[in-house]
């Protein structure tokens, strides 16, 4: 299922880089490398994958961002996220099954990518010339949504984290697609016939070949560019063991993971927290609909983790730029169904 767009970065270099380039252009003493680091291939493996990415280091860097890209996105899109991080170094990387060296490899959606953050963070700890320096992590879509894993799996992991619409749990990945798999008879739309037998089985290998198949067909959800087997994860649960400060940023109109989602990991996050609703139009579009906007909120919140002023504020604090739309549920969907269906028979009768 494609849950994220791999062109965002066509716009990303045309809303962002105009306004923010400057601000990178003048530093002297940047240096950016290309590296390779080892991650587990999966839990209690013995195997090891290279994973590639580029860093960024600045001379004057008080801390280290290690970026998490989503899902159909790699390392080359990522790379522009250093001029939003004109202060700092920055790491990105590919997840497994993206970018360089993929053979033999799937996406599991963020359950066995935990294990590539792991490496990438290793990476970063073993630097001599940045080992010291505090890690904080930044992530968009199926890469926020394997930050949260990967810090409930390692408390110690960042300092803090800035996670831009992360998906709640993969089963509502897949209730949201089947949700678009449809079908129709005279007139009137059906649940595509299975639903429940597909739903029930969607983590088995062999369902989730038909399950690609039949999205890409009838839901145009297409996750055959990306070698995928998604397992089952659930960052709304797993972000109830972070207590390190964390910013969460959602898209009043994403439709892909409606902003309900985020707020419901928000809600349930323990520790020093906010939440920033934007205006952006569609999955990931915060950055788009405001870039120097996202870029003050973002500097803004490292500065405060940094010298210990997020400690003096509000444990919570939401910044709406807009109302947060109730994420409808499937009890509140089979009303408005059952109405248009008996407005549509009315329609027929006259």
């Amino acid at each position: 299922m494609r849950i994220y767009a791999s062109v965002w970065a066509i716009a990303l270099l045309a809303t962002v880089c105009v306004g923010l380039r400057a601000a990178d252009s003048v530093s002297s003493g940047v240096k950016e490398e290309a590296v390779t680091f080892y991650a587990q291939k999966e839990s209690g493996s013995k195997e090891y994958n290279a994973r590639k990415g580029y860093l960024t280091i600045r001379p004057d860097a008080k801390a280290t961002i290690l970026a998490m890209h989503g899902y159909t996105s790699n390392k080359e899109d990522t790379n522009v996220l250093r001029l939003l991080f004109p202060d700092y170094n920055l790491m990105v990387f590919d997840f497994r099954a993206h970018g360089e060296n993929i053979e033999g490899q799937y996406s599991t959606m963020g359950a066995d990518e935990v294990y590539d953050i792991f490496g990438a963070a290793n990476f970063l700890k073993a630097r001599k010339d940045i080992k010291d320096l505090p890690i904080i992590g930044y992530g968009f879509s199926m890469g926020a949504a394997t930050g949260i894993e990967a810090q409930a799996l390692d408390p110690n992991l960042f300092i803090a984290s800035i996670y831009d619409c992360p998906f709640d749990k993969t089963e509502n990945i897949l209730k949201r697609g089947f949700d678009k798999l449809k079908i129709k008879v005279f007139g009137y739309e059906f649940d595509f016939p299975g639903r429940n037998f597909f739903e029930r089985h969607a983590f088995n290998p062999y369902v989730q070949t038909v399950l690609q198949f039949l999205f890409r067909k009838f839901a145009k959800m297409d996750a055959t560019q990306i070698n995928t087997m998604m397992k089952p994860i659930s960052p709304m649960e797993s972000i109830k063991k972070i207590k390190t400060p964390i910013f969460f940023i959602g898209c009043a109109a994403d439709e892909t993971v409606p902003v309900a989602s985020v707020k419901k990991i928000y809600e349930n996050a323990p520790g020093q927290k906010q939440l920033w609703v934007t205006k952006g139009v569609r999955h990931y579009g915060s950055i788009f609909n405001n870039p120097e906007t996202y870029r003050e909120q973002i500097t803004n919140f490292i500065q405060r983790v940094l010298t210990g002023d997020i400690e003096k504020g509000d444990k919570a604090q939401e910044i709406l730029d807009v109302e947060i739309p109730a994420e409808k549920t499937p009890e509140a969907v089979a009303p408005e169904a059952n109405k248009k269906e008996e407005d549509q028979g009315e329609s027929k009768d006259k």
